[in-house]
């Protein structure tokens, strides 16, 4: 009987019917359906389907039941479209079993792969790279797997409860990983697996030197680091390695010398032991541009195998910034949405992959409209979701920015700017606005932008560079 009205209504029309019929009893249930099922609404062949799903997925995003309703008010159709839509609306709701969201995702993956089949083909006959070939494959069966991956119903922490009271009687303590600065890392209680970690300013505040420096301190303890580099090219970031990773209070070489070549012997053999250095230290960069969360998934999985293959770990994953990754494309001009998915996305690796994720954020120009500058997570409220979904948010802020571009109407204010420019020209503070593992607070640290530099105050006893 159920195979009959099933083939007469069609499983397409059986999932969205039944979703609007769930939804109007104002239960809940559609909306439990619509996370359990992970269907987009490319899944569907139908483009009134198609349609109606996509429209039922955002109002599920807002917190809205997707009734009927709720649709009519939402879509734009035709006539003609409207009767298609009331007729799978009609019929759909009469057909209902559990796992037919599940089994439209499926022929929707087995319809991607013979895609991925013929465009294979076709990198074939174009003669393209196999590496190429192989990386597009891989791509295309880490999406289909996660999406095939089964949610659990009900979830049990009776093993996660023994294992950790195990723990604890044995002394044993979950891994820490520093983030590369012993306050930060007391303050955040380091880094843990599976957590997304985000740091955010306003452009010229030093977000991507702080992640790059201190991702470099994090390497020289042994802690495996893979960062991916959006905006910058890895010639760059290598320019300012080699200047952070050769700095000392004594001697300093700024990456932009030593990319002019402007440096002297002695600089050379600076730059020679910190190439030693770098090259020792468990330390990737990836600036391949554009990339969708799921390629930067398949290779955070093949950095995480090379480095386990080498007797290491990969422990950390810095993505700058998280506003030049691709989206999957499902919410077109709501940037909030593409955002929040970007940011859920990479809670997602960190929790898949087990290493912790640190996401560069980069704040929007209200800040600029405040006498007082530094960020607050008000500020995050055009970014989606993104503090929902970080477990720590970390604003950075350099007061010696608006210093230096303040203006003066005589020598005596001209004198005060110096004054206070002067004590926070090599100072940056690290604003924790949101921690779930301790204490908010702001920490100062040590900077040296020419050098793309970042320590703790004490390390550096204060040293300031004009």
């Amino acid at each position: 009987m159920l195979d009959r009205r099933l083939e007469t209504v069609g499983l397409e029309a059986a999932v969205i019917g039944s979703l609007m019929y769930h939804a109007c009893s104002d239960n809940g249930f559609a909306n439990q359906l619509i996370d359990r099922w992970r269907l987009v609404p490319d899944d569907f062949e139908n483009p009134v389907a198609r349609y109606a799903y996509e429209t039922m997925q955002q109002l599920h995003s807002e917190g809205i039941a997707p009734a009927f309703m709720a649709l009519k008010q939402r879509m734009v159709l035709d006539h003609e479209k409207w009767s298609q839509l009331v007729n799978l609306l009609s019929k759909g709701h009469l057909v209902y079993y559990a796992s037919m969201g599940d089994d439209i995702r499926s022929q929707a993956g087995y319809a991607r792969l013979i895609r991925a089949i013929e465009h294979l083909k076709s990198m074939g006959c174009a003669g393209e790279n196999i590496q190429e070939a192989l990386k597009f494959l891989r791509e295309e069966i880490d999406e289909i797997q996660h999406r095939e991956t089964p949610v659990d119903a009900e979830l049990s922490m009776t093993d996660d409860t023994l294992r950790i009271v195990e723990d604890l009687q044995n002394g044993v303590v979950p891994e820490t990983i520093t983030t590369g600065s012993r306050d930060l890392t007391r303050t955040l209680s380091g880094y843990r697996r599976g957590q997304l970690i985000i740091m955010a300013g306003r452009p010229s505040m030093g977000k991507s030197m702080v992640a790059q420096s201190l991702g470099l301190q994090i390497a020289k303890q042994g802690h495996g680091v893979l960062m991916f580099a959006l905006e910058m090219s890895c010639d760059e970031h290598i320019y300012r390695a080699l200047s952070d990773l050769s700095y000392t209070s004594n001697n300093r070489l700024e990456y932009r010398d030593i990319q002019a070549g402007d440096i002297s012997d002695n600089g050379r053999d600076m730059i020679a032991r910190a190439a030693n250095d770098l090259n020792s230290m468990p330390f990737t960069i990836c600036d391949r541009p554009g990339l969708k969360l799921d390629a930067i998934q398949s290779r955070v999985r093949a950095q995480k195998k090379s480095m386990e293959k080498a007797g290491k770990s990969l422990d950390v994953v810095i993505v700058d910034h998280i506003g030049l990754v691709r989206d999957t494309g499902r919410y077109r001009d709501n940037r909030n949405n593409q955002i929040g998915e970007i940011t859920s996305g990479l809670l997602r690796i960190a929790k898949e992959m087990d290493v912790a994720v640190v996401g560069v954020c980069q704040l929007n120009r209200q800040t600029e409209n405040r006498e007082n500058k530094r960020p607050q997570l008000s500020d995050l409220r055009d970014s989606g979701n993104i503090e929902q979904d970080a477990n720590a948010v970390v604003f950075v802020y350099r007061e010696a920015y608006y210093l230096e571009r303040m203006p003066f109407r005589d020598d005596n204010e001209k004198y005060d700017r110096d004054q206070m420019l002067a004590r926070s020209r090599n100072k940056i503070e690290m604003i924790v606005a949101k921690n779930r593992q301790g204490p908010t607070t702001t920490i100062e640290m040590f900077c040296d932008p020419g050098c793309n530099v970042i320590r703790d105050l004490e390390a550096n006893n204060g040293t300031q560079h004009f």
